[in-house]
């Protein structure tokens, strides 16, 4: 686990200096699992996990990562509630400085997106292929990665090139 993992209530916040339009308040313990995963990432590690206990703002912290990304990013995750969270949460980061597209169902993500909300379910081969050829992913972050186990969600990073040593993103759940 990052983090001391105390109550939110005991933690008093830090503010983020970044330049973003809107400005960011972190927890000194989501403070500590960004650095954490800057740290690894420069050291080479390019798939990590946060562990957080409910409501700690896992959120809060992929925000922030999102943010500061240099290359597009995507959001796999499960439920439609999970989608339409992170959709508001990562466009508050990012305020004017691109746009937060979900895909699933009908909804198709714009090539020109920063960030791509998708649904696991709805990543077939053929639509996740387009997703790919569109601009390739630094970023991968998987919102309740204990799902990636199951088979689909195996074959999902598979194509997403995540389990390749050649691998050149950052996976993070």
């Amino acid at each position: 686990p990052v983090g001391d993992q105390q109550p939110v209530s005991d933690q008093q916040p830090v503010s983020d200096q970044r330049t973003a339009h809107e400005k960011v308040t972190l927890r000194p313990y989501q403070q500590e699992a960004i650095t954490a995963i800057l740290n690894a990432r420069r050291r080479g590690i390019k798939r990590m996990v946060v562990c957080l206990p409910t409501g700690a703002g896992k959120t809060v912290i992929f925000s922030h990562l999102a943010s500061i990304a240099h290359r597009r990013v995507l959001v796999l995750a499960h439920r439609e509630e999970l989608l339409t969270q992170a959709q508001e949460k990562l466009q508050r980061a990012l305020g004017h400085r691109g746009s937060v597209d979900i895909e699933q169902a009908e909804h198709h993500a714009s090539a020109e997106a920063k960030i791509v909300v998708a649904s696991l379910r709805s990543l077939r081969s053929d639509r996740l292929k387009r997703l790919i050829d569109e601009a390739q992913f630094g970023l991968i972050i998987y919102d309740e990665c204990h799902h990636a186990v199951a088979e689909d969600n195996q074959r999902i990073l598979r194509e997403l090139g995540a389990f390749e040593e050649k691998f050149e993103g950052t996976l993070v759940g």
